[in-house]
């Protein structure tokens, strides 16, 4: 709803407020500036009529009625008050204050009010005129009454305009001074004012303003100069701004950052523009705001961005830094060149077997820990450092553990300084390479050892089947001399077939052992180890019956494997003959072979009744060299766990409970899942021992 504008006023109505909330110009303005800008020494304040709006016509006729009514009230009182004293010989002077008190007060029409009631009531009900005589006071009272109304009413308007003037002057005196500080700080702060006229398409731009785009004091500011000055970059979001602004729906405000091309210089500068819309009626009549140069600005902003962007990459350093530190993988130590070591990770402290105390008390000292064969090399590392600011290449040396222990490390160091006074060293704990190398170096030592107890023990596997070879060569041969015919020419022929299948059998022996022990290869095949063992404790020579001192107690419900039969006969036949052999000397001797499976695999129990196995040889029974028998090479048991982790099984021993030793393993039942695994690691094998 538009407000209608009285000659002198520019009503401001908020773009797109929606409501009627129009409030004539002067008064608003003289308001907010009162508000921002009063000068701090003032103590006069606005007139109630100079900021507040004036009342409507029947507001005011209730309000003199009450002013007049209030008056004649206390003009009755007063007149009861002071009836003893004075009778009704003054009847109506003592009304004359009140009736002048109103008037002043309410205006004429109060103190006529006041008059009428304090007549009408004194004469109806208070003390009434009783004397003929005394009737003329009445409307002499009334007439002077109206006089005295009058009269102050006139004294009322005359004071009221009299403040009116001094108010008037103070406000004038007020905004030329919010006029002098507003231009004092827009002077000050470099602030470009300006007021954009829509029908004239024109800005009236201050010198400040002029100044900031280069104009010239002469030069006609418009619209479309103003933006031409834009960098085109910016000119579009610039121009969308100050068009929304002049938009009521978009509330009137314009803010804009944009950069431009000084007219005169070329310069490029960046400015922040914000305004408010003044709208008539709904439409735009002004755009109102002010300019201001923001290049130091952009430029700070710009520095505090680099910064901000910088301080992030040092923290994502610092926290990928940390996540080394604290990672475990590697020592790092802070050193001095004194010696004293500063600060150092957990895993530092931890391979040297100090605490977080001593390196506080400053008890560990870099060069103390370096064995004194070590310094040198420490030394030329140092001065490595010096010249270039680190070592080129990671060095192996020792540091001296707290329990006195040597620990090998390969070391890294770098300067923090450039000068080599201080530094950082990482230190990489290679004792288990350190470990691998020296049984690498015992192997290559027991290489020529390990080869003649390896043919030993192959002569000694094949042995069985050669000397049953002989065996029936010699009967056959026997036979053949005497010149036997008949029956016995065919027992000579199953003699000479039985050679060949024991020469045969020692061949298959000796061709499995040489691919085992050149490409470890399996050559895996369904199989029922419950044959095998039967099979190997035929090829063992040794018979389980009742009778026997051998046990079989195959309960497993299943036993098809995926097998290599001659060389699982192989660990079968060892671990049989080891039993025997640790029984030889024991009073009580009793071999038990046992069976048991669940859906996944099959084990295999061996116990014998010997004499055991000590603890300190039990960890590493299935180590190269490591034997319980005199005259022992320590090979067949270390063959064994070979041969079953190479069938994707677990061998394991432990001490039996009346007296002896069980040694178990365990290998996968045959099922689909198991062959498809088995058979694709098989030809994985083959192919790349190709």
């Amino acid at each position: 709803m538009a407000c209608q504008a009285t000659p002198g006023e520019v009503i401001l109505q908020p773009g797109g407020s929606g409501g009627d909330l129009s409030m004539p110009y002067p008064y608003e303005a003289r308001r907010i500036f009162e508000q921002i800008f009063s000068a701090p020494n003032s103590t006069r304040r606005p007139s109630v009529a100079a900021t507040s709006i004036a009342p409507s016509p029947v507001q005011s006729l209730f309000q003199r009625l009450a002013i007049g009514v209030g008056a004649a009230v206390l003009g009755l009182a007063f007149r009861l008050a002071i009836q003893d004293f004075v009778g009704n010989r003054i009847a109506y002077l003592t009304f004359y204050p009140v009736v002048m008190g109103g008037a002043l007060l309410g205006g004429s029409v109060s103190g006529l009010v006041a008059a009428l009631l304090c007549a009408a009531v004194a004469q109806l009900w208070l003390f009434p005129v009783t004397q003929t005589g005394d009737w003329i006071e009445l409307p002499i009272f009334l007439a002077g009454a109206a006089v005295i109304s009058g009269a102050s009413e006139a004294l009322r308007n005359a004071m009221s305009r009299t403040d009116s003037a001094e108010e008037r002057a103070d406000v004038e005196d007020r905004f030329r001074i919010v006029n002098e500080r507003l231009r004092l700080a827009m002077s000050a702060g470099a602030i470009g004012a300006w007021d954009f006229d829509t029908e004239g398409n024109v800005f009236d731009a201050c010198p400040q303003m002029r100044e900031i785009f280069g104009f010239a004091s002469d030069t006609l500011v418009t619209r479309d100069a103003l933006f031409d000055a834009v960098v085109a970059q910016d000119r579009s979001a610039a121009t969308e701004a100050f068009r929304a602004a002049l938009d009521p729906m978009h509330g009137g405000r314009y803010f804009a950052q944009y950069r431009i091309r000084r007219v005169d210089d070329n310069a490029e500068r960046w400015v922040g523009s914000q305004a408010q819309a003044l709208f008539v009626e709904g439409k735009p009549a002004r755009l109102i705001g002010v300019s201001r140069d923001i290049t130091h600005e952009k430029g700070v902003e710009g520095l505090l961005h680099e910064k901000a962007q910088l301080a992030d990459q040092l923290k994502e350093s610092e926290r990928r830094l940390r996540v080394f530190y604290d990672s475990g993988l590697v020592g790092v130590m802070c050193w001095n060149v004194d010696g004293s070591i500063t600060e150092a990770n957990d895993k530092f402290l931890e391979m040297l077997g100090y605490s977080r105390e001593d390196l506080s008390d400053g008890r560990i000292d870099w060069i103390k820990i370096t064995p004194p064969e070590f310094l040198p090399r420490e030394q030329a590392a140092m001065a490595e450092v010096r010249a270039s600011g680190a070592t080129k290449e990671p060095f192996e040396q020792e540091y001296i553990r707290q329990n006195g222990e040597r620990l090998p490390v390969l070391t890294a160091v770098s300067t923090l300084d450039g000068a080599g006074a201080k530094g950082v060293a990482l230190a990489l704990d290679i004792s288990d390479r350190k470990r691998a190398e020296a049984e690498l170096q015992k192997l290559h030592i027991h290489r020529f050892d390990l080869m003649k107890s390896m043919a030993a023990g192959f002569a000694h596997e094949i042995t069985q089947p050669l000397t049953a070879a002989g065996a029936y060569a010699a009967a056959a041969r026997r036979m053949l001399s005497s010149g036997s015919t008949g029956r016995a020419a065919e027992v000579v022929a199953e003699t000479l077939e039985k050679t060949a299948g024991e020469v045969t059998r020692a061949g298959r022996i000796i061709s499995r052992l040489r691919e085992f022990i050149s490409h470890g290869e399996t050559n895996l095949l369904p199989a029922h180890l419950h044959d095998l063992i039967r099979q190997a404790l035929a090829d063992s020579g040794v018979v389980a019956d009742d009778k026997s001192k051998v046990k079989l107690q195959l309960n497993a419900a299943r036993d098809e494997v995926l097998a290599d039969k001659v060389q699982l006969a192989l660990v079968l036949v060892n671990l049989i003959r080891n039993a025997m052999q640790a029984m030889a000397t024991s009073a009580k001797s009793e071999l038990i072979i046992a069976t048991s499976c669940d859906d996944q695999q099959i084990r295999v129990d061996v116990s014998d009744k010997g004499q055991g196995v000590s603890p300190e040889l039990r960890d590493s029974l299935f180590e190269p060299f490591t034997t319980t028998k005199a005259g022992g090479m320590g090979i067949g048991l270390s063959i064994s766990r070979a041969i079953i982790e190479a069938h994707h099984g677990s061998i394991w021993s432990k001490p039996s409970l009346d007296c002896g030793t069980i040694v178990s393993f365990a290998l996968p039942l045959l099922d689909t899942e198991n062959c498809e695994r088995i058979a694709a690691q098989q030809t994985g094998l083959v192919r790349s021992s190709r």
